[in-house]
C-alpha cells in the first residue's frame, strides 16, 4: 500500500493525515500546516 507515497491522490491536506497516522510525523513535502491551522483557528 503506496498510498501516502501518492501527492496527487492525496493533495488536499488528506496526505498530511494519512502522514500523520501512518508514520507520526509532519512532512514538508506537504501542506501540514493546514490541519494545524484549522485547529488553532476558532
Amino acid at each position: 500500500e503506496q498510498i501516502h507515497v501518492r501527492p496527487r491522490y492525496y493533495r488536499d491536506g488528506v496526505d498530511a493525515l494519512i502522514m500523520r497516522l501512518r508514520l507520526g510525523t509532519p512532512h514538508p513535502d506537504t501542506d501540514t500546516d493546514t490541519t494545524t491551522r484549522e485547529a488553532d483557528r476558532p
